[in-house]
């Protein structure tokens, strides 16, 4: 018979950080870069026409480009952070980032007249919020930090 180890709550709490930080970095960096925001933009209001929301896409402009590339770097260097420094302090920080980040979201779809396909996101959000909370929650108890 063969026994398979179980995860330590501190393997658990840093396995999720570092997946869902990683994550993080993968699309910061695709909205960092300039061509590649604007093609975000463009999938994104693609992806609304097939499902039929036809929501008028949003026009391009360079300032819009440049927040999303200056929103882009800061969650690439929070990104960074994350994966280089896994605290508890931190993952608790995120978790929140993540709960306002899904709660703006919704408010534009709802309010503001943005496309649902951003719903799609708030669902992301909240799922990484819940397995980093909860993986920081059991490294917590277990480990007393």
């Amino acid at each position: 018979m063969t026994y398979r180890a179980i995860p330590s709550p501190t393997r658990r709490f840093s396995r999720a950080v570092r997946i869902i930080a990683s994550i993080d970095l993968a699309m910061a960096v695709v909205l960092a870069i300039p061509f590649t925001a604007s093609l975000v933009l463009d999938y994104v209001f693609r992806v609304d026409r097939l499902l039929g929301f036809d929501t008028l896409p949003v026009d391009p402009r360079p300032s819009l480009v440049l927040l999303l590339n200056l929103a882009g770097v800061m969650a690439a260097v929070w990104a960074i952070a994350r994966l280089t420094t896994q605290t508890p302090r931190l993952a608790r920080l995120d978790v929140w980032r993540r709960v306002v980040v899904a709660a703006l979201i919704v408010y534009y779809v709802l309010l503001r007249d943005q496309t649902p396909v951003l719903l799609l996101f708030v669902l992301t959000e909240l799922a990484a919020a819940i397995w980093q909370a909860l993986a920081t929650r059991r490294f917590v108890r277990t480990t007393g930090e």
